[in-house]
C-alpha cells in the first residue's frame, strides 16, 4: 500500500506542478497516467515476485515472435485493481500530495523562509521523481538478484556437463543394433491429443496408425521436467552425476549430456532441427548438442532463432524439413545402431504462424459457436474470484484470447488455432512412423514434447504463472517389425509398462534411450531404467526454480505436501488432485475424486486430466437445462460440452441440481440424456454416453417423482443432499433418511460436509447405502478417515482457484 500511495503520489504531484503553472491538460494527463498506472503496480509486483531465473533467462536474445506472443500473454495475467480500490487510493494519496504542495508554502510562511518558496518548484520536482523512482527501484531490487546473464548462464551449464560421461558406468544388456530417432516436439501438451482422450478429433493419423500397428505404444502420465526448452532439455537429454541435487537450477548441477555419453559408447549421434542454433533459450544446442556428429538446422539465426527471420513465402515448414530424415539418417549411418535427434517448433505460440497456411483452420467447428465466456469462463486470470480484480475480464478474454487469423477471417477461438497445430504435428508424425515401418533396420522412435502448453488459460508456458498441463506431454514410442523382432523381451517390457500408466518424467529418457541400445548405465545420481519402468517414488522433482526467496518444485509423487529446508512444494491444486487421482488408481484404499464447478471447455478438459469425474451444477429457464450459470446465447452447449469431454475419458459426470424443482428437472435431464445417446448413435462414436449421478433435495415424506424413477433407464445414479440442519443431528438425520427411503427414494447420500460416525451410521439403511462428501478443498486432501470408517463413493473437489470459472 505504501508503495502504490508513493507512486501515485508522484504523478499527482506533477499534476500539481502542471496545474500551478496554468498547464491544466497536461495536469489533467498526468493525473490519468499516474491513476491508469498504480492499478497496474501492485498485479505487476505479484507478478515479479514469481519470476525465477529461469523466466528472465528467456529474457534474452528473444525471437521477436515470441517477445509479442509473450506480451500478449500478460494482460491474460495483470489484472488492475477494481475502480472502488482505485478511489479509496486516489483519495488517501490526493490528501498526500496537497499536504506536500500547501505544507511547503506553509512552512515557507510559518517560519519566514523565503528561500524555501524560490526553491519549491525544484523541490517538489525532486519530491515527484522520488515519489516514482523509489517503488521502481525497490521492486526491480528484489529481482535483480535473480538476472544471470546469457554468458554466466551458458558458462555455468558449460562448467556442469563437461567430461562427465567417463563417470559413468555403462553396462551391455546384450547385442543390439537398433537404430534409435528421437523426434522431440513443441510446446505440445497430450491435454489436447485425441490420442490421449481430447474430444475433438486432434490425432486422427495417429489413431489410425495405432489399429494397424501394434508396435506403437503410448505412455500415460507423462510430464517434462521442466516448462520452458531449455531447462527442460537439459534435464531430459542429460544423466546426474553423484553430489548434485534435485532442488538446483539444471545449470547447477553436474550432468553428463546424453551426446557425449552417446560419443563416449562409440554411437554415432544425427540432428536435425527447425529450432535455432544457439540463444540461452535453446541451450539444448549450444551444451547437449554441441558433441553431434552430424547437423542441419532449417534456420542459422540465434537471436530470431525458434521462429524463422524470413517470411512466410521462404519458411521451411516442419513437414517440409522432415520430409526425408529417414533418407538423410541412412545417408549418415548406412547401417548398425545410431541415434538420430528431430527437434520441431509446430506448436509454439502464435500457434497459427508456426504452421503453413494449408493447415490452418482444418478442425472441427465446435468452438466456433461458443462465446469466450464459454470456452475460457471470466477467471482466465488466476486470483479472478476475489472481490475487485473482475475488471473487464471479457474485454481482455475477446482481444488477447480471440484472434483474427486469414485476413478478412471470422474471429476463432485461439485453442482452435492450437488444435490446428496439434494436428499438423499429428500428420508430421505419422509420415514419420510410416516411413520407419518400411525400413528393414530395426528402429524405434521416440516422440515427446520438450514441455506442454496452457492455451486455454492465454499464458502459454511461463513457469512463473504456473498450470498443470504445461507439464504434461505425450510420449509414444514406435517399434518397427525388425525391432520387434530383433528384441522381443524388451519390447513386451515397454508395453508392460505403457499399459499400467505408471507416472514418468522426461529425465527418465536417457535411460530409455540407453537401453534401446543395449545399456544400462550405473553410478549416476538416479539409475533409471526407463520410462513407465522405474517406480513413480523413484521420480525426482520438476519445474524446479529458483526465485526471490529460495527454490521451489512441483511433486511427481507422493499425495501429501513436502516440507523440506532446502526448497519448498509448490505443487499446484490441479497435480495435487492427479496426484491423490493416481494414488487411488494405483489400488490405496481412497474415494474417487470429481473436479468441481465445471462449466467451460478449457477447466473441464483440465478436470478431465487430472480428476476421477466431472462435476457441476445445473440451472434451468422454461426451455433449456444447462451447466450454470445458463447462458442465454448459447443455451445447453456448456452442459453439452461438457458431457464430450467425460465421453472422450470414460468420465462419470456428478450433476447437482439440489436448488432446481424435482419434476421439472428429472423431465428435462431425461429429454437431454436421450439427446446424448441418439448423438452418440449419429456420429458412430465409440465414445459412450457419460454415466451420470444426480444430486437431488427431496424433503422429508416425499414421493419418489416417477420423471426422476425414469431416469434409471438412461443408468442415472440419484443422491439425496442432506440438508444442512440435520449435518449436525444424527437422529434426526435418521429419520429425514428413512422417511425417504420408505417412499421410494435410493439410499444414497451427498453431503456438504466431513459427517461424524454417528451421522454416517443413521444413514447406513442398507448394504447399498452410499455417500459422497461435496465441496471438499484441496488442502484436505488426501482422505485422512480412518481405514475402519466407510469410505464415501467419491468426492467432490472445490476448484474455485481454477483460472477457466465462469460466473
Amino acid at each position: 500500500m505504501v508503495l502504490r500511495v508513493l507512486f501515485l503520489n508522484g504523478f499527482l504531484l506533477f499534476a500539481l506542478l502542471a496545474f500551478r503553472r496554468q498547464r491544466r491538460i497536461r495536469a489533467i494527463l498526468w493525473a490519468v497516467l499516474g491513476i491508469w498506472l498504480v492499478r497496474y503496480f501492485q498485479p505487476v509486483s505479484d507478478w515479479l515476485q514469481t519470476l525465477g531465473q529461469d523466466s528472465l533467462a528467456e529474457a534474452q536474445k528473444f525471437a521477436i515472435s515470441e517477445a509479442w506472443f509473450f506480451l500478449e500473454t500478460l494482460g491474460a495475467t495483470l489484472v488492475p485493481m477494481h475502480w472502488d480500490r482505485v478511489l479509496v487510493l486516489v483519495v488517501a494519496t490526493a490528501a498526500l500530495t496537497l499536504a506536500l504542495g500547501l505544507g511547503w508554502r506553509w512552512l515557507a510562511t510559518r517560519f519566514g523562509w523565503p528561500a524555501l518558496l524560490r526553491w519549491e518548484r525544484s523541490g517538489l520536482f525532486l519530491a515527484a521523481v522520488a515519489s516514482i523512482a523509489v517503488p521502481l527501484v525497490w521492486q526491480l531490487s528484489e529481482i535483480a538478484p535473480q538476472f544471470r546473464s546469457n554468458s554466466d548462464i551458458y558458462a555455468s551449464a558449460s562448467k556442469h556437463f563437461a567430461n562427465q560421461a567417463e563417470r559413468l558406468t555403462f553396462v551391455p544388456q546384450g547385442n543390439s543394433e537398433m537404430r534409435v530417432i528421437v523426434y522431440i516436439g513443441e510446446s505440445t501438451t497430450s491435454m489436447h491429443w485425441s490420442l490421449y482422450g481430447y474430444p475433438l478429433s486432434t490425432t486422427p493419423q495417429l489413431a489410425a496408425f495405432a489399429r494397424e500397428h501394434a508396435g506403437l505404444l503410448k505412455f500415460e502420465n507423462v510430464v517434462s521436467t521442466q516448462t520452458l526448452t531449455s531447462q527442460s532439455l537439459l534435464e531430459a537429454l542429460s544423466i546426474g552425476i553423484p553430489g548434485g541435487s534435485d532442488y538446483l537450477p539444471i545449470t547447477d548441477r553436474p550432468r553428463a549430456s546424453l551426446v557425449d555419453v552417446l560419443k563416449h559408447l562409440n554411437i554415432p549421434t544425427f540432428l536435425m532441427s527447425t529450432q535455432g542454433n544457439t540463444g540461452v533459450w535453446n541451450l539444448a544446442s549450444s551444451i547437449i548438442f554441441s558433441g553431434v556428429d552430424s547437423r542441419n538446422y532449417a534456420s542459422a539465426t540465434s537471436v530470431l532463432g525458434q521462429s524463422a527471420a524470413q517470411g512466410e513465402a521462404s519458411r521451411v515448414w516442419d513437414d517440409i524439413f522432415f520430409s526425408d530424415a529417414v533418407q538423410k539418417f541412412k545417408t549418415f549411418r548406412p547401417a548398425g545402431t545410431a541415434v538420430a535427434f528431430l527437434h520441431s517448433y509446430a506448436g509454439h505460440g502464435v500457434y497459427a504462424d508456426h504452421i503453413p497456411p494449408r493447415a490452418r483452420r482444418t478442425g472441427d467447428a465446435f468452438l466456433n459457436d461458443a462465446s469466450p465466456s464459454l470456452i475460457y469462463g471470466e477467471g482466465v486470470v488466476q486470483g479472478a474470484d476475489k472481490p475487485g480484480l473482475l475488471d473487464s475480464v471479457q474485454n481482455r478474454i475477446e482481444s488477447l484470447l480471440d484472434g483474427v487469423k486469414g485476413g478478412g477471417a471470422a474471429a476463432r477461438p485461439v485453442i482452435a488455432d492450437y488444435d490446428d497445430a496439434m494436428r499438423y504435428i499429428d500428420g508430421n508424425l505419422a509420415h514419420l512412423f510410416r516411413q520407419v515401418a518400411n525400413e528393414e533396420a530395426p528402429t524405434v522412435v521416440l516422440y515427446f514434447s520438450d514441455h506442454g502448453e496452457s492455451p486455454g488459460t492465454g499464458v502459454g508456458h511461463d513457469s512463473s504463472r504456473f498450470q498443470h498441463e504445461m507439464t504434461r506431454v505425450p510420449f509414444l514410442m514406435y517399434f518397427n517389425r525388425a525391432a520387434q523382432q530383433v528384441n522381443p523381451k524388451l519390447f513386451a517390457e515397454f508395453r508392460e509398462a505403457a499399459e499400467a500408466r505408471r507416472a514418468a518424467t522426461l529425465a527418465q529418457v536417457p535411460a530409455t534411450i540407453l537401453s534401446l541400445l543395449g545399456y544400462r548405465v550405473q553410478g549416476s545420481q538416479h539409475d533409471y531404467r526407463g520410462v513407465g519402468l522405474d517406480a513413480e517414488e523413484a521420480l525426482v522433482p520438476v519445474v524446479v526454480r529458483k526465485l526471490v526467496d529460495g527454490m521451489v518444485y512441483v511433486r511427481t509423487h507422493g499425495v501429501e505436501r513436502e516440507h523440506r529446508s532446502d526448497a519448498r512444494d509448490l505443487t499446484d491444486p490441479a497435480a495435487t488432485i492427479w496426484l491423490n487421482s493416481k494414488a487411488r488408481s494405483a489400488g490405496k484404499s481412497r474415494p474417487a475424486l470429481c473436479y468441481g464447478g465445471v462449466n467451460t471447455w478449457a477447466k473441464a478438459n483440465r478436470g478431465a486430466i487430472v480428476a476421477d469425474c466431472l462435476a457441476t451444477r445445473l440451472e434451468m429457464d422454461e426451455e433449456q437445462i444447462d451447466a450454470a450459470p445458463l447462458d442465454k446465447k448459447a443455451p445447453g452447449w456448456a452442459l453439452d460440452a461438457l458431457a464430450r469431454v467425460a465421453s472422450a475419458r470414460h468420465l462419470p459426470l456428478w450433476l447437482d441440481g439440489a436448488s432446481l424443482p424435482l419434476q421439472g428437472l428429472c423431465v428435462r435431464l431425461d429429454a437431454w440424456l436421450g439427446k446424448q445417446g441418439g448423438a452418440v448413435e449419429a456420429e458412430h462414436s465409440t465414445s459412450p454416453r457419460p454415466s451420470v449421478m444426480l444430486a437431488l433435495a427431496p424433503e422429508q415424506g416425499v414421493g419418489f417423482p416417477p420423471a426422476c424413477a425414469d431416469l434409471n433407464r438412461h443408468g442415472v445414479e440419484i443422491f439425496m443432499r442432506v440438508p444442512s440442519p440435520l449435518m449436525g443431528d444424527a437422529e434426526k438425520a435418521g429419520t429425514w433418511a428413512r422417511g425417504l427411503v420408505a417412499a421410494g427414494w435410493p439410499a444414497r447420500y451427498a453431503l456438504s460436509g466431513r459427517p461424524g460416525g454417528a451421522l454416517r451410521e443413521a444413514l447406513r439403511l442398507g448394504p447399498e447405502s452410499q455417500w459422497v462428501l461435496l465441496d471438499i478443498p484441496v488442502d484436505e486432501l488426501p482422505w485422512s478417515e480412518a481405514a475402519a470408517v466407510p469410505l464415501p463413493a467419491f468426492m467432490v473437489v472445490d476448484t474455485a482457484w481454477d483460472p477457466n470459472i465462469r460466473k
